[in-house]
């Protein structure tokens, strides 16, 4: 078990104890820690082969872009929001699943570019999007083989999944054009519901989520980057989405294991949340966080 913080070597302590609640892959309890030195919160107990925690039906995979197509109205907000701070150029997405995201970057005019760990979703983004994806569970080595520059890395709640994140960042910092946006998505550790739920908060999504990223963590990295936070928010479309959508897990988690029974649970679920949506919807206070940091634009010349 590592228990010292893996990016900072600083002390930590035990936040909580607790098995896959959400997909019940296994009764194997995982340890979640805190560091007291930088704030991020990470699983100290990994398990060797995280494949068998992604299920089968971890990703939906369309037939067609005919099928995508029902999915994207509900995803607008995220194209829209990006375009208020980068509105065309070359966009690499990092864990897209089966493309949402990529496809209405596309049809916003975006060069779109994608790495992914599931074959069947790079093939369909490649087969049916025509998007130049990376077929990779280590986006830190093909961001390092890459020479192209890219206005725009997203990381749509990818980045929580990813071993030695931070390398992952370095790297697209690296690779970002002058001016470029880095946006990230993720479940907030600060959130109201984390603190109630305790370990059977759905967010924390042990063994598939490596590590909880707080959005004072990833300010403080930006500034040690030279990048500036020019978007930070709890209240987004997505993230009051994901209020709703964790009392809703919550909910089913503890329901019998029959398709009726989970149906109940999950309305049961999004009926209760909304008595607790004056709070989470206070900034700060929801379950997950819509963060974008922008880098430097090119300095002009003053000859």
């Amino acid at each position: 078990m590592i228990l010292v913080c893996p990016y900072c070597s600083g002390e930590t302590s035990e936040l909580i104890a607790a098995p896959d609640v959400n997909r019940r892959v296994s009764d194997t309890v995982f340890h979640l820690r805190h560091c007291q030195k930088c704030g991020l919160n990470f699983l100290a107990d990994p398990p060797a082969d995280l494949s068998a925690y992604y299920t089968s039906d971890y990703h939906h995979v369309p037939k067609d872009r005919a099928e995508l197509e029902q999915y994207l109205p509900m995803q607008r907000f995220r194209i829209e929001l990006l375009r208020q701070f980068c509105s065309s150029g070359k966009l690499m997405e990092i864990g897209p699943s089966m493309g949402q995201f990529c496809a209405s970057a596309k049809d916003a005019g975006f060069t779109v570019h994608a790495i992914e760990m599931d074959a069947a979703c790079v093939s369909f983004l490649r087969e049916k999007l025509d998007i130049t994806a990376y077929w990779s569970d280590d986006p830190t080595a093909v961001l390092r083989e890459l020479t192209v520059r890219f206005d725009a890395f997203c990381f749509w709640h990818s980045l929580e999944h990813l071993p030695k994140f931070w390398e992952v960042l370095f790297w697209a910092r690296a690779r970002l054009a002058p001016g470029g946006v880095i946006l990230i998505a993720a479940p907030n550790p600060h959130a109201f519901q984390a603190r109630i739920m305790g370990a059977r908060w759905p967010h924390h999504d042990l063994p598939r989520h490596l590590f909880g990223i707080s959005m004072p963590w990833l300010k403080a990295w930006a500034a040690d980057n030279d990048m500036e936070v020019a978007f930070a928010t709890t209240r987004d479309p997505g993230s009051i989405d994901g209020n709703r959508f964790s009392w809703a897990m919550k909910f089913q988690s503890l329901a019998p294991r029959n398709a009726r029974a989970q149906r109940l649970f999950w309305r049961l679920g999004t009926l209760f949340g909304r008595l607790w949506k004056p709070l989470e919807d206070r900034e700060g206070q929801g379950a997950c966080y819509t963060l974008i940091l922008r880098a430097p634009s090119q300095a002009t010349s003053t000859s």
